[in-house]
C-alpha cells in the first residue's frame, strides 16, 4: 500500500510540476551508473528504477531520439534508424528552438559525414574518436577545428552561451563524452576534478567525471532557474556483477541508469515505478505539446499505478562494434517477478533462463560468471 501512494505522489508532482512549454535541457552521460554520481543536488525528482531496453551506446541514443524501443525499428543497426522522425524534428515543429551538443553517434557523426541530424537547429558535435583533450569539434556548417581545453568543460560552456542568447522556448540535449569507462584512458576527467592521476581504476574515473557532472548541474540551474534539466545516460556499466565487465549485458548493472529531474516547481520526491528512457521522450514531447503519436514511451504524468508498464523488454544485438564490444546477443523481458533471457544459440547454449528478482537487483561482483 506504500507502494501505491508513493507511485501516485510522485505521478501527481509530475502531473503538475510543468509549466505550459517549458524549455528543457537533457544531459545524456555516457556509461553512467547511478551510484557513480556523487554531489547531484537532492532537490529534484529521482528515478530509482530508470532502464534502458538496449544496453549499447548507439542503440540506447536512437531509443531515446526515437521513443520507441530497438525492436520497433526496421533494421537494428544504429545508423540506420529512420532520422526523419525523432524528438527533435517533433520539438521544432511544436515551435521550440533545438540544439545538440557533443556525442550523437548514429551516422551524423562518422568520419565523412558533414551534415547534422535533421531537427536541429543548432549543431555543435564531438567527432569521432573522442579525446578528452586535443578533441576535434564540427558546427552546422560541417566547419571543424580543435578548440582547447577539456571536451566536456568546453561543450559546457557552449550549452550555456546558446541558453542564454536563444529566446525560448528551446529544447537541447548535451551528451558529453564523460565517463565513458568503456575505453582506454584518454578519457579522462577535466584536470581540476582528478584526485591521483597516478592510481588510477575506472570506478575512481567515473566517480571524479560524476562530481564534475553534479557541478554543471548546479550551474546551469543557477543560470537559468526556469529550464527543466533532466540527468540520465545512455546504459549503465558492470564491474563484475554476474560475472561481467562491460555494459551489453541483462544484468541491472548494465540497463539502470540514473534518472534526475530537477525544476523551479518540481519538489524533492523519490520515484520507484520502473520507466524507460523512452518514456522521458514522450514526456517531454506531450509537455511541449509535440507529437505523441508511434511512441513505445509513455507520458509519466499519465501513469498510474502499473497499467502504463507491466513489463521493461532489454535486448543486445550483439558484437555490432566488432572485437571492441564481444558481448552476446539476447532479448529480455522484466516483470514483477524476474528477468527472462533468451540467449542467441549462435553465441552460447544457456538457452533460455529465468532470475528470479531478487537475483537480478543484486549489484555485486559474482567472478564465477553465474547469474545465480
Amino acid at each position: 500500500m506504500r507502494h501505491r501512494v508513493l507511485i501516485l505522489v510522485a505521478a501527481s508532482l509530475l502531473a503538475g510540476c510543468f509549466p505550459d512549454r517549458p524549455s528543457v535541457l537533457v544531459i545524456l552521460l555516457d556509461d553512467a551508473r547511478p551510484d557513480e554520481l556523487p554531489g547531484l543536488a537532492e532537490d529534484g525528482l529521482t528515478f530509482t528504477n530508470a532502464y534502458v531496453t538496449s544496453p549499447s551506446c548507439g542503440p540506447s541514443r536512437a531509443n531515446f531520439l526515437t521513443g520507441r524501443h530497438r525492436a520497433s525499428r526496421v533494421n537494428g543497426w544504429p545508423s540506420d534508424f529512420d532520422q526523419s522522425d525523432t524528438i527533435a524534428t517533433r520539438m521544432r515543429d511544436a515551435g521550440y528552438r533545438t540544439g545538440f551538443f557533443g556525442k550523437y553517434m548514429n551516422g551524423a557523426q562518422l568520419a565523412g559525414v558533414k551534415r547534422p541530424a535533421p531537427g536541429w537547429g543548432h549543431w555543435q558535435s564531438l567527432e569521432h574518436p573522442v579525446e578528452s583533450y586535443g578533441f576535434t569539434t564540427r558546427n552546422a556548417y560541417g566547419i571543424e577545428w580543435q578548440p582547447p581545453g577539456h571536451a566536456d568543460e568546453w561543450m559546457l560552456g557552449e550549452v550555456i552561451d546558446w541558453l542564454e542568447r536563444t529566446p525560448g522556448p528551446t529544447f537541447a540535449i548535451w551528451a558529453p563524452h564523460g565517463p565513458h569507462v568503456d575505453g582506454n584512458y584518454h578519457v579522462v576527467p577535466p584536470d581540476s576534478y582528478v584526485v591521483d592521476a597516478d592510481h588510477y581504476d575506472h570506478a575512481t574515473r567515473a566517480r571524479e567525471f560524476g562530481r564534475f557532472f553534479a557541478d554543471a548541474v548546479d550551474e546551469v540551474r543557477a543560470r537559468f532557474p526556469s529550464l527543466v534539466v533532466v540527468l540520465t545516460s545512455d546504459n549503465g556499466f558492470a564491474r563484475g556483477d554476474h560475472g561481467v565487465n562491460g555494459k551489453a549485458c541483462p544484468w541491472r548493472a548494465c540497463v539502470n541508469v540514473p534518472l534526475h529531474v530537477y525544476g523551479s516547481l518540481l519538489p524533492p520526491s523519490v520515484y520507484p515505478q520502473p520507466v524507460v528512457l523512452e518514456d522521458v521522450a514522450a514526456t517531454i514531447l506531450a509537455v511541449a505539446g509535440a507529437r505523441t503519436d508511434r511512441l513505445d514511451g509513455c507520458d509519466l504524468r499519465l501513469r498510474r499505478g502499473s497499467r502504463c508498464r507491466r513489463e521493461i523488454p532489454f535486448e543486445n544485438g550483439g558484437n555490432i562494434f566488432g572485437n571492441h564490444h564481444p558481448f552476446e546477443r539476447f532479448r529480455a523481458i522484466l516483470d514483477r517477478r524476474g528477468v527472462t533471457i533468451e540467449w542467441d544459440p549462435r553465441d552460447t547454449d544457456r538457452g533460455r533462463e529465468f532470475v528470479p528478482r531478487s537475483q537480478w537487483f543484486r549489484s555485486r561482483p559474482d567472478h564465477r560468471g553465474s547469474p545465480s
